[in-house]
C-alpha cells in the first residue's frame, strides 16, 4: 500500500486525498502508478497525465492554451468537443472531492477517479488514434512551461 496523492489543482488544494489505497496501474505509456513513490512523484512532475486535471487546465482555466493544441496538433472539431467534453468530466469529480465528508467517502472517491483516469486516457486515445502521442508530447511540453511559469 502507498499513499495517494492527487495533484488537482487549486480546487482541491484544501482537501487532502493522501489515503493508503491499493497500487493501480495505467495502461502502458499512460503515466506511472498511483500510489506515492519517489519514482512515480518525479514523472508525475515532468508528464501530468492523466493524473491531473490537465484538460481543465486547457480548457477552463486557460482556455488559449486549449486552442493553441488544437491549432498546433491539426485537430478537427470534434476531436476537440470530445476533448472539451472530457474536461467537463474532470470539473464533476473535483467537484465531488468538495462534498466528502469522511475517511470513508475519500476512499470511495480516489477510487472513482482512479477509474475516471484511466476512462478518461481511453477516451482520449479513441479521439486522437494517431495523434495521441503528439498531444501527450505537447502536454509535458506545456505543462513544464507551466511548471517553470510558477517557479517565478
Amino acid at each position: 500500500m502507498g499513499m495517494l496523492r492527487f495533484p488537482l489543482g487549486p480546487t482541491l488544494a484544501a482537501l487532502v486525498l493522501s489515503l493508503p489505497v491499493a497500487q493501480a496501474s495505467l495502461p502502458s505509456g499512460a503515466g506511472e502508478t498511483l500510489a506515492q513513490t519517489p519514482a512515480s512523484s518525479a514523472v508525475r512532475a515532468s508528464d501530468p497525465w492523466p493524473a491531473s486535471e490537465v484538460l481543465t487546465r486547457l480548457f477552463v482555466l486557460r482556455p488559449g492554451d486549449g486552442v493553441r493544441l488544437g491549432r498546433d496538433l491539426g485537430l478537427n472539431a470534434a476531436q476537440l468537443a470530445e476533448l472539451r467534453r472530457l474536461s467537463r468530466s474532470e470539473r464533476a469529480y473535483a467537484a465531488a472531492a468538495r462534498q466528502v465528508l469522511g475517511r470513508g467517502e475519500a476512499t470511495a472517491l480516489n477510487e472513482k477517479l482512479v477509474a475516471m483516469r484511466l476512462e478518461k486516457d481511453r477516451k482520449v486515445r479513441l479521439a486522437l488514434g494517431t495523434q495521441y502521442p503528439a498531444f501527450r508530447e505537447w502536454v509535458r511540453g506545456w505543462w513544464a512551461s507551466q511548471v517553470r511559469g510558477a517557479q517565478r
